[in-house]
């Protein structure tokens, strides 16, 4: 039994309907398949220097950090001249009412911004996962956010406690030195966070000139604490239970809960 011959008319008309636009070229329908050769591509890691956000942020804190620094560069210069000197009650009222420096507000938040920014870019860094398994700003975020609340916790806690103990014009003279160095950190942190980010300096050379600009601005602060609150020749030890307890312990607790903040996140 002889079977029907094919249809040449029928098949051509079912592949001009299946190509469709592409039915008059002579170029289509010579092969039903179609393979891609290639290779897979590897992730891009994320970069911080890359962001245009992080950078636009950064150049105006740089902006902002330079109209604060013109506007007060009187009182910068007068406080920094008599930092290591105790001033008497005249000059001390004098130098408050004619020459207070700006921008506080602006001080605490370059420095959370700041040690957020260089925190994230540590970890990352150190991590060495080229990807990030959460969206990057979520990390950046919560990083800045934690420094944040330490900022805000750190100050409450230190005019609570100066408050309750020490006298009035000893804790204004002890804030004023106080904020000298947070604004004087704030800058550095912040010159050295754009160092990072852009000159590609090594993550250890990079943390060693972080821990040591720290540890300089801390003994700063202890030596401001037992020039004001301790001055008598045995005011060396409760200044060293008082810088502990306020300034040296909440460090070491900020370190930890980044940590395990960027550690939990990332998982």
């Amino acid at each position: 039994m002889l079977q029907n011959p094919i249809d040449s008319d029928a098949v051509s008309s079912m592949m001009a309907d299946k190509l469709g636009f592409f039915s008059g070229s002579e170029w289509a329908g010579r092969d039903s398949v179609v393979h891609f050769v290639g290779v897979s591509g590897e992730p891009v890691p994320y970069n911080l220097d890359n962001d245009v956000f992080v950078t636009a942020t950064l150049l105006a804190c740089l902006f902002i950090a330079c109209f604060v620094v013109s506007r007060s560069i009187y009182a910068l210069g007068l406080q920094a001249k008599n930092f290591f000197r105790l001033r008497d009650r005249s000059e001390d009222f004098s130098l408050k009412s004619e020459s207070e420096v700006r921008g506080g507000l602006f001080v605490v938040l370059l420095e959370g911004f700041v040690l957020g920014l260089l925190f994230f870019s540590f970890f990352t860094m150190q991590s060495g996962s080229p990807t990030l398994s959460v969206p990057p700003y979520m990390l950046l975020l919560a990083n800045i956010g934690i420094v944040f609340v330490y900022l805000v916790y750190k100050y409450g806690v230190l005019q609570l406690f100066n408050w309750t103990f020490f006298s009035s014009g000893d804790r204004q003279a002890w804030m004023r030195g106080y904020n000298l160095i947070a604004f004087g950190k704030a800058l550095t942190m912040l010159v050295l966070t754009m160092v990072v980010l852009y000159a590609k300096l090594p993550i250890s050379l990079c943390i060693y000139i972080f821990l040591g600009l720290l540890g300089v601005f801390e003994l700063l602060v202890l030596y401001k604490t037992k020039q004001i609150f301790f001055g008598s020749i045995v005011g060396l030890v409760p200044a060293i239970l008082y810088f502990c307890t306020l300034e040296l312990l909440p460090l070491l607790f900020l370190w930890v809960i980044l940590v395990q903040t960027n550690v939990s996140i990332k998982l």
